[in-house]
Protein backbone atom coordinates (compact mmCIF):
# COMPACT_ATOMS: atom_id res chain seq x y z
CA UNK A 1 0.00 0.00 0.00
CA UNK A 2 3.02 2.46 0.97
CA UNK A 3 4.18 2.57 -2.79
CA UNK A 4 1.13 3.18 -3.94
CA UNK A 5 0.91 6.18 -1.50
CA UNK A 6 4.20 7.32 -3.01
CA UNK A 7 3.71 6.58 -6.48
CA UNK A 8 0.41 8.53 -5.99
CA UNK A 9 1.82 12.19 -4.56
CA UNK A 10 5.12 11.50 -6.47
CA UNK A 11 2.82 11.81 -9.84
CA UNK A 12 0.67 14.37 -8.66
CA UNK A 13 3.56 16.58 -8.49
CA UNK A 14 4.74 15.82 -11.59
CA UNK A 15 4.31 17.71 -14.60
CA UNK A 16 2.68 16.51 -17.73
CA UNK A 17 5.60 18.11 -19.86
CA UNK A 18 7.85 15.93 -17.35
CA UNK A 19 6.29 12.59 -18.18
CA UNK A 20 5.46 13.25 -21.78
CA UNK A 21 9.69 14.14 -22.81
CA UNK A 22 10.29 11.18 -20.36
CA UNK A 23 8.54 9.08 -22.66
CA UNK A 24 9.97 10.45 -25.44
CA UNK A 25 13.29 9.78 -23.85
CA UNK A 26 12.54 5.91 -23.26
CA UNK A 27 11.19 5.75 -26.84
CA UNK A 28 14.00 6.80 -28.40
CA UNK A 29 16.53 4.79 -25.93
CA UNK A 30 14.68 1.53 -27.73
CA UNK A 31 14.83 3.02 -30.95
CA UNK A 32 18.69 3.28 -30.48
CA UNK A 33 19.32 0.05 -29.74
CA UNK A 34 17.00 -1.66 -32.57
CA UNK A 35 17.81 0.30 -35.26
CA UNK A 36 20.98 1.69 -34.51
CA UNK A 37 22.56 1.45 -37.83
CA UNK A 38 19.46 3.91 -39.51
CA UNK A 39 20.78 6.62 -36.54
CA UNK A 40 24.47 6.09 -37.91
CA UNK A 41 23.71 6.84 -41.24
CA UNK A 42 21.76 9.72 -40.16
CA UNK A 43 24.04 11.14 -38.23
CA UNK A 44 27.14 10.82 -40.61
CA UNK A 45 24.96 11.76 -43.47
CA UNK A 46 24.79 15.43 -41.19
CA UNK A 47 28.15 15.34 -40.63
CA UNK A 48 29.10 14.50 -44.26
CA UNK A 49 26.74 17.08 -45.36
CA UNK A 50 27.41 20.11 -43.18
CA UNK A 51 30.26 22.12 -42.96
CA UNK A 52 31.14 23.12 -39.36
CA UNK A 53 34.67 24.14 -38.22
CA UNK A 54 36.14 25.87 -35.00
CA UNK A 55 36.44 29.99 -34.73
CA UNK A 56 39.54 31.71 -35.44
CA UNK A 57 38.69 33.82 -32.47
CA UNK A 58 37.46 31.32 -29.40
CA UNK A 59 35.94 31.82 -25.79
CA UNK A 60 37.90 31.76 -22.90
CA UNK A 61 37.44 29.82 -19.72
CA UNK A 62 36.10 32.15 -16.69
CA UNK A 63 36.56 30.27 -13.90
CA UNK A 64 40.05 28.66 -12.75
CA UNK A 65 41.34 25.35 -13.79
CA UNK A 66 40.30 22.73 -11.11
CA UNK A 67 42.65 19.80 -9.93
CA UNK A 68 43.23 16.42 -7.77
CA UNK A 69 41.25 14.36 -10.21
CA UNK A 70 44.22 12.67 -12.07
CA UNK A 71 47.49 12.07 -11.32
CA UNK A 72 50.25 10.18 -13.94
CA UNK A 73 51.39 6.83 -12.69
CA UNK A 74 53.56 4.31 -14.40
CA UNK A 75 52.33 4.24 -17.90
CA UNK A 76 48.91 5.00 -17.29
CA UNK A 77 46.86 7.47 -14.67
CA UNK A 78 45.31 7.75 -11.39
CA UNK A 79 41.69 8.88 -10.99
CA UNK A 80 39.93 10.08 -8.22
CA UNK A 81 36.40 11.01 -7.95
CA UNK A 82 34.20 11.28 -4.80
CA UNK A 83 37.08 9.90 -2.70
CA UNK A 84 37.18 6.95 -4.39
CA UNK A 85 40.90 6.17 -6.85
CA UNK A 86 41.23 3.58 -9.08
CA UNK A 87 44.98 3.37 -11.58
CA UNK A 88 44.53 2.39 -14.95
CA UNK A 89 46.71 1.54 -18.16
CA UNK A 90 46.76 4.47 -20.79
CA UNK A 91 44.14 2.64 -22.42
CA UNK A 92 41.66 3.78 -20.14
CA UNK A 93 38.47 1.45 -19.40
CA UNK A 94 35.51 3.82 -19.67
CA UNK A 95 33.18 0.80 -19.04
CA UNK A 96 34.20 0.25 -16.16
CA UNK A 97 31.84 -2.22 -14.09
CA UNK A 98 29.42 -0.79 -16.58
CA UNK A 99 25.77 -2.06 -14.86
CA UNK A 100 27.24 -1.29 -11.68
CA UNK A 101 24.26 1.40 -10.68
CA UNK A 102 26.20 1.75 -7.26
CA UNK A 103 28.99 2.71 -9.76
CA UNK A 104 27.62 5.02 -12.07
CA UNK A 105 28.40 8.14 -10.77
CA UNK A 106 32.01 7.56 -10.68
CA UNK A 107 31.60 6.53 -14.14
CA UNK A 108 30.21 9.64 -15.27
CA UNK A 109 33.11 11.45 -13.18
CA UNK A 110 35.24 9.72 -15.33
CA UNK A 111 33.37 10.69 -18.65
CA UNK A 112 32.65 14.64 -17.85
CA UNK A 113 36.54 14.36 -18.15
CA UNK A 114 36.68 18.19 -16.24
CA UNK A 115 40.43 16.24 -15.26
CA UNK A 116 41.70 17.01 -18.87
CA UNK A 117 41.76 20.66 -17.05
CA UNK A 118 45.11 19.78 -15.33
CA UNK A 119 46.80 17.65 -17.76
CA UNK A 120 49.90 18.20 -20.42
CA UNK A 121 49.15 18.79 -23.95
CA UNK A 122 50.07 15.03 -24.71
CA UNK A 123 48.04 13.33 -22.47
CA UNK A 124 44.85 15.60 -23.23
CA UNK A 125 45.25 14.82 -26.57
CA UNK A 126 45.82 11.23 -26.04
CA UNK A 127 42.81 10.65 -23.66
CA UNK A 128 40.33 12.15 -25.69
CA UNK A 129 41.74 10.07 -28.72
CA UNK A 130 41.45 7.03 -26.26
CA UNK A 131 37.65 7.88 -25.26
CA UNK A 132 37.01 8.58 -28.96
CA UNK A 133 37.92 5.04 -29.61
CA UNK A 134 36.55 3.21 -27.14
CA UNK A 135 32.53 5.05 -27.07
CA UNK A 136 30.99 4.78 -30.43
CA UNK A 137 27.68 5.83 -30.33
CA UNK A 138 24.51 3.81 -30.98
CA UNK A 139 26.87 1.10 -29.00
CA UNK A 140 24.96 -1.14 -26.58
CA UNK A 141 24.71 0.93 -23.22
CA UNK A 142 26.13 3.88 -24.86
CA UNK A 143 23.99 6.63 -22.80
CA UNK A 144 24.68 5.36 -19.42
CA UNK A 145 27.78 7.05 -18.53
CA UNK A 146 29.40 8.64 -22.21
CA UNK A 147 26.56 9.51 -24.07
CA UNK A 148 24.61 10.58 -20.95
CA UNK A 149 23.34 14.05 -22.10
CA UNK A 150 24.59 15.47 -18.76
CA UNK A 151 27.98 13.88 -19.41
CA UNK A 152 28.08 15.59 -22.68
CA UNK A 153 27.68 18.92 -21.80
CA UNK A 154 30.07 18.94 -19.14
CA UNK A 155 33.07 17.11 -21.50
CA UNK A 156 32.18 19.00 -24.87
CA UNK A 157 32.49 22.65 -22.88
CA UNK A 158 35.79 21.34 -21.49
CA UNK A 159 37.26 20.05 -24.84
CA UNK A 160 36.15 23.76 -26.22
CA UNK A 161 37.33 25.49 -23.71
CA UNK A 162 40.74 23.78 -23.07
CA UNK A 163 41.14 24.12 -27.21
CA UNK A 164 41.22 27.43 -26.99
CA UNK A 165 43.24 27.97 -23.69
CA UNK A 166 45.90 25.60 -25.05
CA UNK A 167 45.85 26.48 -28.53
CA UNK A 168 46.95 23.21 -29.29
CA UNK A 169 48.19 22.78 -33.31
CA UNK A 170 46.96 19.48 -34.12
CA UNK A 171 47.72 17.69 -37.32
CA UNK A 172 44.85 16.83 -40.30
CA UNK A 173 43.78 13.50 -38.79
CA UNK A 174 43.48 14.76 -35.42
CA UNK A 175 41.93 17.38 -36.09
CA UNK A 176 39.14 15.76 -37.92
CA UNK A 177 38.86 13.23 -35.55
CA UNK A 178 38.38 15.53 -32.64
CA UNK A 179 36.38 17.82 -34.35
CA UNK A 180 33.71 15.17 -35.79
CA UNK A 181 33.48 13.70 -32.61
CA UNK A 182 32.82 17.30 -31.17
CA UNK A 183 30.26 17.87 -33.72
CA UNK A 184 28.69 14.68 -33.07
CA UNK A 185 27.86 14.95 -29.54
CA UNK A 186 26.46 18.13 -29.96
CA UNK A 187 24.30 17.09 -32.78
CA UNK A 188 23.22 14.55 -30.12
CA UNK A 189 22.38 16.81 -27.33
CA UNK A 190 20.25 19.17 -29.29
CA UNK A 191 17.87 16.21 -30.08
CA UNK A 192 18.33 15.01 -26.50
CA UNK A 193 18.02 17.98 -24.28
CA UNK A 194 17.05 17.05 -20.77
CA UNK A 195 13.63 18.47 -20.88
CA UNK A 196 12.33 15.58 -18.72
CA UNK A 197 14.57 16.21 -15.59
CA UNK A 198 14.91 20.00 -16.15
CA UNK A 199 16.56 22.07 -13.40
CA UNK A 200 20.03 22.01 -13.19
CA UNK A 201 20.59 19.69 -15.39
CA UNK A 202 19.03 21.31 -18.42
CA UNK A 203 20.91 24.39 -17.30
CA UNK A 204 24.19 22.56 -18.39
CA UNK A 205 22.69 21.76 -21.74
CA UNK A 206 21.78 24.97 -22.65
CA UNK A 207 25.75 25.84 -21.67
CA UNK A 208 26.89 23.60 -24.03
CA UNK A 209 25.33 23.88 -26.93
CA UNK A 210 25.35 28.07 -26.48
CA UNK A 211 29.12 27.60 -25.79
CA UNK A 212 29.40 25.81 -29.50
CA UNK A 213 27.34 28.42 -31.21
CA UNK A 214 30.10 30.70 -29.99
CA UNK A 215 32.93 28.10 -30.70
CA UNK A 216 31.82 26.87 -34.45
CA UNK A 217 30.72 28.46 -37.48
CA UNK A 218 28.78 26.74 -40.17
CA UNK A 219 25.87 24.67 -40.06
CA UNK A 220 23.65 23.88 -37.22
CA UNK A 221 25.62 26.83 -34.93
CA UNK A 222 22.68 29.03 -35.38
CA UNK A 223 20.04 26.09 -34.73
CA UNK A 224 22.40 26.15 -31.78
CA UNK A 225 21.97 29.55 -30.65
CA UNK A 226 18.53 29.53 -31.23
CA UNK A 227 17.47 26.53 -29.09
CA UNK A 228 19.89 27.81 -26.13
CA UNK A 229 18.39 31.48 -25.90
CA UNK A 230 14.69 29.73 -26.29
CA UNK A 231 15.65 27.71 -23.25
CA UNK A 232 17.90 30.28 -21.17
CA UNK A 233 15.16 33.04 -21.09
CA UNK A 234 12.37 30.63 -19.98
CA UNK A 235 14.57 28.64 -17.42
CA UNK A 236 15.97 31.93 -16.11
CA UNK A 237 12.32 33.46 -15.04
CA UNK A 238 11.12 29.74 -13.28
CA UNK A 239 15.10 28.70 -11.76
CA UNK A 240 16.17 31.70 -10.39
CA UNK A 241 13.55 33.00 -7.65
CA UNK A 242 13.12 36.86 -7.20
CA UNK A 243 15.86 36.10 -4.13
CA UNK A 244 18.43 34.60 -6.57
CA UNK A 245 18.48 31.51 -5.16
CA UNK A 246 18.15 28.75 -7.52
CA UNK A 247 15.20 26.76 -7.02
CA UNK A 248 16.19 23.67 -6.60
CA UNK A 249 17.48 24.86 -3.05
CA UNK A 250 20.52 23.53 -2.45
CA UNK A 251 23.25 25.74 -1.55
CA UNK A 252 25.99 23.42 -3.59
CA UNK A 253 23.83 23.12 -6.69
CA UNK A 254 23.17 26.80 -6.52
CA UNK A 255 27.36 27.74 -6.64
CA UNK A 256 27.24 25.43 -9.59
CA UNK A 257 24.37 26.87 -11.37
CA UNK A 258 25.75 30.22 -10.86
CA UNK A 259 28.94 29.04 -12.89
CA UNK A 260 26.72 27.90 -15.47
CA UNK A 261 24.97 31.08 -15.62
CA UNK A 262 28.09 33.13 -15.44
CA UNK A 263 30.02 31.07 -18.54
CA UNK A 264 26.41 31.33 -20.29
CA UNK A 265 26.59 34.72 -19.43
CA UNK A 266 30.44 35.56 -20.99
CA UNK A 267 29.10 34.03 -24.24
CA UNK A 268 26.24 35.42 -25.16
CA UNK A 269 25.90 39.20 -27.27
CA UNK A 270 24.50 42.20 -26.00
CA UNK A 271 20.70 41.89 -26.27
CA UNK A 272 17.87 41.97 -23.33
CA UNK A 273 18.49 38.20 -22.56
CA UNK A 274 22.31 39.34 -21.68
CA UNK A 275 20.90 42.13 -19.80
CA UNK A 276 17.88 39.76 -18.07
CA UNK A 277 21.02 37.01 -17.09
CA UNK A 278 22.86 40.23 -15.43
CA UNK A 279 20.49 40.92 -13.00
CA UNK A 280 20.02 37.44 -12.19
CA UNK A 281 23.71 36.84 -11.78
CA UNK A 282 23.73 39.75 -9.25
CA UNK A 283 21.38 38.21 -7.00
CA UNK A 284 23.01 34.86 -6.84
CA UNK A 285 26.05 36.69 -6.67
CA UNK A 286 24.79 38.29 -3.00
CA UNK A 287 23.01 35.25 -2.04
CA UNK A 288 26.65 33.13 -2.45
CA UNK A 289 28.05 35.79 -0.28
CA UNK A 290 25.07 35.17 2.45
CA UNK A 291 25.40 31.56 2.24
CA UNK A 292 29.14 31.57 3.14
CA UNK A 293 30.53 30.88 6.45
CA UNK A 294 33.65 32.92 7.73
CA UNK A 295 35.93 29.27 6.99
CA UNK A 296 34.76 31.10 3.22
CA UNK A 297 33.04 28.25 2.27
CA UNK A 298 29.15 27.73 1.71
CA UNK A 299 27.01 26.24 4.11
CA UNK A 300 25.29 22.91 3.35
CA UNK A 301 21.63 22.33 2.53
CA UNK A 302 20.09 19.65 0.67
CA UNK A 303 22.23 17.03 -1.60
CA UNK A 304 25.97 19.02 -2.10
CA UNK A 305 28.77 19.37 0.09
CA UNK A 306 31.23 22.52 0.38
CA UNK A 307 34.26 21.66 -2.82
CA UNK A 308 31.09 19.65 -4.66
CA UNK A 309 31.51 23.13 -6.77
CA UNK A 310 33.74 26.17 -7.12
CA UNK A 311 34.76 27.85 -3.65
CA UNK A 312 32.74 30.46 -3.28
CA UNK A 313 35.67 32.86 -3.74
CA UNK A 314 36.13 31.82 -6.47
CA UNK A 315 32.44 32.68 -7.72
CA UNK A 316 32.78 35.93 -6.29
CA UNK A 317 36.16 36.56 -7.70
CA UNK A 318 34.75 35.64 -11.33
CA UNK A 319 31.95 38.19 -11.44
CA UNK A 320 33.85 40.71 -10.24
CA UNK A 321 36.11 40.37 -12.84
CA UNK A 322 33.46 39.78 -15.73
CA UNK A 323 30.88 42.65 -14.00
CA UNK A 324 32.73 45.06 -11.99
CA UNK A 325 30.72 44.50 -9.65
CA UNK A 326 31.35 43.42 -5.81
CA UNK A 327 28.71 42.46 -3.32
CA UNK A 328 28.02 43.07 -0.02
CA UNK A 329 28.28 41.10 3.19
CA UNK A 330 24.64 41.22 4.86
CA UNK A 331 24.87 41.76 8.55
CA UNK A 332 20.64 40.50 8.69
CA UNK A 333 20.37 37.85 5.78
CA UNK A 334 16.66 37.51 4.50
CA UNK A 335 15.86 35.67 1.60
CA UNK A 336 12.82 35.30 1.66
CA UNK A 337 11.49 33.17 -1.81
CA UNK A 338 13.76 30.52 -0.82
CA UNK A 339 13.24 30.83 2.71
CA UNK A 340 16.76 31.12 3.76
CA UNK A 341 17.18 33.88 6.82
CA UNK A 342 20.24 34.47 8.76
CA UNK A 343 22.95 36.59 10.92
CA UNK A 344 26.84 37.53 10.29
CA UNK A 345 28.81 39.18 12.56
CA UNK A 346 32.00 38.89 13.82
CA UNK A 347 31.54 36.09 16.39
CA UNK A 348 28.62 34.04 14.90
CA UNK A 349 27.58 32.99 11.84
CA UNK A 350 24.01 31.30 11.36
CA UNK A 351 22.10 30.57 8.23
CA UNK A 352 18.29 29.05 8.90
CA UNK A 353 15.99 26.78 6.26
CA UNK A 354 12.74 28.07 6.88
CA UNK A 355 11.61 27.33 3.31
CA UNK A 356 9.96 24.25 1.29
CA UNK A 357 12.18 21.49 0.39
CA UNK A 358 12.31 22.17 -3.01
CA UNK A 359 10.40 22.47 -6.41
CA UNK A 360 7.01 20.54 -6.38
CA UNK A 361 8.11 19.14 -9.34
CA UNK A 362 11.66 18.36 -8.43
CA UNK A 363 12.56 17.44 -5.29
CA UNK A 364 15.95 15.15 -5.80
CA UNK A 365 18.14 16.95 -4.09
CA UNK A 366 15.82 17.49 -0.66
CA UNK A 367 16.50 16.84 2.68
CA UNK A 368 14.17 16.74 5.38
CA UNK A 369 15.44 19.76 6.79
CA UNK A 370 12.86 22.46 7.42
CA UNK A 371 13.93 24.66 10.29
CA UNK A 372 17.37 23.42 10.67
CA UNK A 373 20.03 25.39 10.61
CA UNK A 374 24.28 25.96 10.44
CA UNK A 375 26.34 27.89 13.48
CA UNK A 376 29.94 29.36 13.41
CA UNK A 377 31.35 30.42 16.15
CA UNK A 378 33.97 33.05 15.35
CA UNK A 379 35.70 31.37 12.11
CA UNK A 380 34.64 27.58 13.41
CA UNK A 381 31.59 25.50 12.48
CA UNK A 382 30.08 24.19 15.24
CA UNK A 383 26.24 22.94 14.19
CA UNK A 384 26.54 21.54 10.82
CA UNK A 385 24.57 19.54 8.02
CA UNK A 386 25.32 16.07 7.77
CA UNK A 387 26.24 16.36 3.94
CA UNK A 388 25.99 13.74 1.59
CA UNK A 389 27.99 10.75 1.03
CA UNK A 390 26.39 9.20 -2.15
CA UNK A 391 23.50 9.46 -4.57
CA UNK A 392 22.93 5.76 -4.38
CA UNK A 393 20.04 4.19 -2.53
CA UNK A 394 21.12 2.99 0.61
CA UNK A 395 21.55 3.31 4.17
CA UNK A 396 24.00 6.37 3.99
CA UNK A 397 21.43 7.70 1.18
CA UNK A 398 18.56 7.82 3.10
CA UNK A 399 20.60 9.27 6.38
CA UNK A 400 21.50 12.60 4.48
CA UNK A 401 18.00 13.14 3.69
CA UNK A 402 16.69 11.66 7.31
CA UNK A 403 15.22 14.57 9.16
CA UNK A 404 16.78 13.57 12.45
CA UNK A 405 20.11 13.68 11.17
CA UNK A 406 19.05 17.55 10.31
CA UNK A 407 19.02 20.20 13.02
CA UNK A 408 15.32 20.64 13.49
CA UNK A 409 12.62 18.65 15.37
CA UNK A 410 11.39 15.36 14.63
CA UNK A 411 8.16 12.90 16.16
CA UNK A 412 9.05 9.61 16.78
CA UNK A 413 12.43 10.25 14.42
CA UNK A 414 10.01 10.51 11.11
CA UNK A 415 10.66 12.43 8.26
CA UNK A 416 8.94 15.81 7.76
CA UNK A 417 8.21 14.51 4.24
CA UNK A 418 7.92 11.31 2.63
CA UNK A 419 11.61 10.05 0.96
CA UNK A 420 12.42 7.04 -0.52
CA UNK A 421 14.26 5.71 -3.12
CA UNK A 422 17.33 8.22 -3.73
CA UNK A 423 15.65 10.73 -5.40
CA UNK A 424 11.79 10.85 -4.72
CA UNK A 425 9.70 12.40 -2.38
CA UNK A 426 5.78 11.85 -1.68
CA UNK A 427 3.94 13.52 0.74
CA UNK A 428 6.08 16.98 1.49
CA UNK A 429 5.57 19.61 3.91
CA UNK A 430 3.98 23.21 3.40
CA UNK A 431 5.87 26.28 5.22
CA UNK A 432 4.32 29.39 6.73
CA UNK A 433 6.50 32.25 7.44
CA UNK A 434 4.72 33.96 10.07
CA UNK A 435 7.08 36.80 12.05
CA UNK A 436 10.20 38.12 10.90
CA UNK A 437 11.60 41.36 12.51
CA UNK A 438 15.31 42.67 13.52
CA UNK A 439 17.32 45.11 15.16
CA UNK A 440 20.77 45.84 15.16
CA UNK A 441 22.36 42.53 16.98
CA UNK A 442 19.65 40.13 16.22
CA UNK A 443 16.70 39.08 14.81
CA UNK A 444 13.45 36.88 15.39
CA UNK A 445 11.80 34.54 13.19
CA UNK A 446 8.89 32.24 13.30
CA UNK A 447 7.95 29.82 11.27
CA UNK A 448 5.39 26.82 11.15
CA UNK A 449 5.20 23.62 8.69
CA UNK A 450 2.17 21.14 8.55
CA UNK A 451 4.58 17.81 7.15
CA UNK A 452 3.69 16.01 9.80
CA UNK A 453 -0.02 16.54 9.38
CA UNK A 454 -0.13 12.66 8.02
CA UNK A 455 0.83 11.67 11.31
CA UNK A 456 -2.10 10.90 14.21
CA UNK A 457 -3.60 13.91 16.04
CA UNK A 458 -2.24 15.65 12.56
CA UNK A 459 0.71 17.62 14.42
CA UNK A 460 2.24 21.22 12.98
CA UNK A 461 5.50 22.31 14.35
CA UNK A 462 6.22 25.76 14.88
CA UNK A 463 9.81 27.06 15.46
CA UNK A 464 10.91 30.41 16.99
CA UNK A 465 14.61 31.50 16.24
CA UNK A 466 15.70 34.85 18.92
CA UNK A 467 19.08 36.24 18.20
CA UNK A 468 19.94 38.64 20.48
CA UNK A 469 23.83 39.59 21.72
CA UNK A 470 24.89 36.14 20.53
CA UNK A 471 22.53 34.45 22.52
CA UNK A 472 20.27 31.98 20.52
CA UNK A 473 16.71 30.86 21.69
CA UNK A 474 14.94 28.55 19.81
CA UNK A 475 11.70 27.55 21.45
CA UNK A 476 9.42 24.35 19.34
CA UNK A 477 5.50 23.90 19.96
CA UNK A 478 3.54 20.89 18.63
CA UNK A 479 0.59 21.83 18.21
CA UNK A 480 -2.12 18.82 17.70
CA UNK A 481 -0.32 14.84 17.53
CA UNK A 482 -1.49 12.07 19.54
CA UNK A 483 1.62 11.61 22.13
CA UNK A 484 4.36 11.54 19.44
CA UNK A 485 7.79 11.94 21.23
CA UNK A 486 9.49 15.36 20.43
CA UNK A 487 13.14 15.47 20.21
CA UNK A 488 15.40 18.12 18.77
CA UNK A 489 18.54 17.37 17.24
CA UNK A 490 21.29 19.21 17.56
CA UNK A 491 24.60 17.67 14.92
CA UNK A 492 27.75 18.84 16.07
CA UNK A 493 31.22 19.16 13.81
CA UNK A 494 32.98 16.15 14.59
CA UNK A 495 36.32 18.65 15.59
CA UNK A 496 34.17 19.41 18.41
CA UNK A 497 35.46 18.87 22.31
CA UNK A 498 31.88 18.27 24.21
CA UNK A 499 31.68 19.22 27.96
CA UNK A 500 28.38 17.77 29.65
CA UNK A 501 27.68 19.05 33.31
CA UNK A 502 24.59 19.44 35.47
CA UNK A 503 23.56 22.79 33.71
CA UNK A 504 25.32 23.16 30.31
CA UNK A 505 26.97 21.26 27.51
CA UNK A 506 29.93 23.65 26.64
CA UNK A 507 31.16 22.89 23.07
CA UNK A 508 34.95 23.79 21.84
CA UNK A 509 36.67 24.16 18.77
CA UNK A 510 40.11 25.27 18.97
CA UNK A 511 39.45 29.28 20.23
CA UNK A 512 35.71 29.03 19.82
CA UNK A 513 33.46 27.95 21.79
CA UNK A 514 29.24 27.54 22.56
CA UNK A 515 27.49 26.87 25.69
CA UNK A 516 23.86 25.07 25.21
CA UNK A 517 21.29 24.95 27.97
CA UNK A 518 17.90 23.53 28.35
CA UNK A 519 15.40 22.99 30.89
CA UNK A 520 14.75 19.67 28.96
CA UNK A 521 16.77 16.18 29.19
CA UNK A 522 19.10 15.54 26.06
CA UNK A 523 21.06 12.66 25.42
CA UNK A 524 24.61 12.55 23.57
CA UNK A 525 24.78 10.20 20.68
CA UNK A 526 26.67 8.67 17.97
CA UNK A 527 26.21 10.27 14.57
CA UNK A 528 27.84 10.94 11.33
CA UNK A 529 28.74 13.86 9.41
CA UNK A 530 29.77 13.81 5.26
CA UNK A 531 32.57 16.17 4.39
CA UNK A 532 32.20 15.46 1.11
CA UNK A 533 31.07 12.53 -0.90
CA UNK A 534 32.59 9.04 -0.20
CA UNK A 535 33.65 10.56 2.74
CA UNK A 536 31.90 9.76 6.24
CA UNK A 537 33.20 10.91 9.81
CA UNK A 538 32.17 10.01 12.99
CA UNK A 539 30.65 12.88 14.76
CA UNK A 540 27.95 12.86 17.77
CA UNK A 541 24.55 14.69 18.17
CA UNK A 542 22.61 16.02 20.95
CA UNK A 543 19.00 15.23 21.20
CA UNK A 544 16.36 17.14 23.38
CA UNK A 545 13.54 15.21 24.66
CA UNK A 546 10.67 17.85 24.99
CA UNK A 547 8.11 15.01 25.48
CA UNK A 548 4.93 13.89 23.80
CA UNK A 549 2.99 16.06 21.26
CA UNK A 550 1.57 17.89 21.78
CA UNK A 551 3.99 20.11 23.38
CA UNK A 552 6.31 22.86 24.11
CA UNK A 553 10.11 22.55 24.51
CA UNK A 554 13.18 25.02 24.16
CA UNK A 555 16.52 25.59 24.35
CA UNK A 556 19.56 28.31 24.59
CA UNK A 557 22.74 28.68 22.34
CA UNK A 558 25.66 31.12 23.84
CA UNK A 559 28.22 31.66 21.62
CA UNK A 560 31.50 33.36 22.51
CA UNK A 561 31.69 36.98 21.82
CA UNK A 562 34.73 38.84 20.12
CA UNK A 563 37.09 38.89 23.36
CA UNK A 564 36.42 35.05 23.74
CA UNK A 565 33.76 35.86 26.78
CA UNK A 566 30.35 33.88 26.68
CA UNK A 567 27.50 35.42 26.43
CA UNK A 568 25.89 34.64 29.70
CA UNK A 569 22.38 32.26 29.95
CA UNK A 570 19.55 32.56 31.60
CA UNK A 571 18.10 29.04 31.99
CA UNK A 572 18.92 26.54 34.54
CA UNK A 573 20.25 23.61 35.42
CA UNK A 574 19.69 20.69 32.90
CA UNK A 575 18.66 17.17 33.18
CA UNK A 576 20.78 14.21 31.37
CA UNK A 577 19.02 11.50 30.44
Amino acid sequence: MKKYIHFFYSIKYTRFSQLFYRLIFIARRKAYSRISSYYQKKYEMILANGSIIANEILPLPVMPARNGFIHKVNNGYKFNFLNQTFEMNDKINWKLNITDNNFRLWLMNLHYMEYLEEVNNNDFIKIIEDWIEQNKIFRNNFDWAAWNSYSLSLRTLVWMQQFALRGINLNLAQYEKINKSLILQLLYLERNIEKDIGGNHIIKNIKALLWAAKFFNGNHTSRWKEIAVQLLNKELDEQILPDGVHFELSTAYHCQVFVDLLECYSVLEDSHLKSKLYNKLYLMTQAINDFTHPDDNICVFNDGSVNMSYPANECLKAWEKISGNFTRVNRHIKLESSGYFGFKNKAIYIMIDAGRVGADHLPAHSHGDIFSFELSAGKERIIVDPGVYEYNPGEKRNYSRATSSHNTLTLDDVDQCEFYGAFRVARRANVKIQNYVTWEDGFELSAAHDGYKRLSGKPLHSRKFKLNKNIIEITDEIIGGNGQLAAANLLLHPECAIIPSDNEIRIIKNDSIIIINTPAKYEIMPAYYFPAFGKSTPAKKIKIFYGKSPCKGSFQIAVSNTTGKVAKSSYAKLNLV
